[in-house]
C-alpha cells in the first residue's frame, strides 16, 4: 500500500506535500510508539484525545491522519472520523488483497484454538494473528494493518 491508497480509502483532503506513491511502514494510533515512515490516527478515546499528541510527533512521522485541521509542516489528511476512517483503511485493505479469514467463536478455548492454530499455520503459509484480544472497533483494523 501506498499513501495514495490511504487517501482513497480515508476519503479525506492532503494537506502538504507529499509523493503519494511513498510507502509507508505502519499505521499507528498510539504516539508513544511512531517512528519515521509511520502512519499517525489521532482517535479521540475515553481518556485521551490522539490530537493532543500530534505537536509531539509531527516531526516523527510520515503522514497524520487528523479530524482537526493543523498547523504543521508534516503532510496530513483531513477526515471527518478518524475513528470511522480505521475502519476504512481497513475495509480497503480486505477488498484489495482479499485474504483467507478464519473466526473462532464459542464460549470456551477461543484464545487457545487461535494460538494453536497460527502456531500450526505459520510453517506452511504468511498468517497474521490478533494481538492480545484486539476484537473490537480499534483493535480488529489495527490487526489488519
Amino acid at each position: 500500500m501506498n499513501i495514495n491508497d490511504i487517501l482513497i480509502a480515508s476519503n479525506g483532503k492532503l494537506y502538504n506535500k507529499i509523493n503519494t506513491k511513498e510507502t509507508f511502514n505502519k499505521i499507528k494510533i498510539d504516539s508513544r510508539k511512531i517512528k519515521q515512515d509511520d502512519i499517525f490516527i489521532a482517535i479521540k478515546g475515553d481518556k485521551y484525545d490522539g490530537h493532543g499528541f500530534i505537536n509531539d510527533i509531527h516531526n516523527k512521522t510520515k503522514l497524520i491522519i487528523t479530524e482537526k485541521e493543523l498547523n504543521i509542516k508534516t503532510p496530513y489528511i483531513l477526515v471527518k472520523d478518524t475513528k470511522e476512517t480505521l475502519k476504512d483503511i481497513s475495509k480497503y485493505i480486505l477488498k484489495k488483497y482479499k485474504p483467507f479469514i478464519i473466526g473462532i467463536t464459542g464460549s470456551m478455548g477461543k484464545t487457545t484454538t487461535r494460538d494453536l492454530l497460527y502456531n500450526i499455520l505459520k510453517e506452511k503459509y504468511k498468517v497474521q494473528t490478533n494481538e492480545k484480544n484486539y476484537n473490537n472497533d480499534i483493535g480488529i483494523p489495527l490487526t489488519i494493518f
